[in-house]
């Protein structure tokens, strides 16, 4: 007879963390662990944003989840009060900006079944967690090969001076496209204040004039909806749209090590006007931008 597997406890630190939290326990719940021999735990720091309520609604809906209190509010205590609730014979620490592979448990229970270790994990390749550095990346391919960048007007294709790059945000009735003006020629620590910013101007829907039009380009991280995969259409004044899908866990072969090992991939899509671009180009930027990407370091 074939012994059960061990249960497994998941411990979620988190804190205001209503953007990322349903995404993550979708991905739980499409596991291919037993989820009978499962429990997940979010280990709440008592969260003033809507992180709890949507906690309790998965916990309502699926009995292996619990909302559990952190009150002392730092990740340290959250493990310890995750560790006490917690009741299967492996603890799993997860992040709550993570999403996960279905083999992602079951893959790491096994390695401890067959190694006998008393830890295991693997690599984590860290995404950006917003549209920044992938505007960034697209605007410094784009700068490396002006082609792609023109804009079809009329019967003419005609360049930018500068590349323009427009992010979608979602507001309470729709979505607005903010622009980040000469996106090539700032470094990325010098765009994060001016996205913030931008972000709750449209999120109040008090954009300022210079703020929108005039981009080459448009950014949508369709990713933040747990989506994985989506087709995004350019704006009529536009000629491409970039669309980043949600990280998900995968195993990927380790030459040097000789094994797999876990990292996030996320699928980037490159919608286009074939009157301005052909197929080849638009590949070869899109490949451009995966590798920029790839170093968000250097951006």
């Amino acid at each position: 007879m074939t012994s059960p597997r061990p249960a497994v406890s998941v411990v979620i630190p988190c804190r205001n963390e209503e953007r990322y939290i349903g995404p993550c326990l979708d991905s739980l719940l499409e596991c291919d662990y037993p989820l009978d021999r499962l429990e997940v735990l979010v280990v709440d720091g008592m969260s003033d944003d809507r992180t709890r309520d949507i906690v309790r609604q998965y916990a309502a809906d699926h009995s292996f989840i619990r909302l559990v209190d952190n009150p002392k509010r730092i990740t340290p205590c959250a493990m310890n009060a995750g560790v006490l609730a917690a009741l299967g014979d492996v603890i799993m620490p997860m992040g709550a900006h993570a999403v996960y592979t279905q083999r992602y448990i079951s893959r790491l229970v096994e390695a401890l079944l067959e190694t006998g270790a008393d830890n295991v994990g693997g690599v984590l390749v860290t995404l950006p967690a917003d549209d920044t550095a992938t505007a960034r990346a697209l605007a410094i391919a784009l700068s490396e090969n002006s082609a792609p960048a023109g804009r079809l007007i009329g019967n003419h294709i005609v360049h930018p001076k500068a590349i323009d790059v427009g992010f979608a945000v979602e507001a309470e009735d729709g979505v607005l496209v903010p622009v980040l003006r000469a996106v090539d020629k700032r470094p990325l620590k010098e765009l994060v204040d001016p996205y913030n910013k931008l972000v709750d101007l449209a999120r109040q829907r008090r954009l300022p004039p210079e703020a929108t039009g005039g981009s080459i380009a448009t950014v949508t991280n369709f990713g933040t909806f747990g989506l994985t995969w989506a087709t995004p259409i350019p704006l009529p004044e536009q000629t491409l749209v970039l669309g980043m899908g949600a990280g998900r866990m995968a195993p990927n072969w380790d030459a040097q090590r000789g094994q797999f090992v876990p990292v996030t991939e996320a699928n980037l899509t490159l919608s286009f006007d074939h009157r301005v671009l052909d197929g080849g180009a638009a590949g070869r930027l899109l490949a451009r931008i995966a590798a920029l990407m790839g170093t968000p370091e250097k951006l």
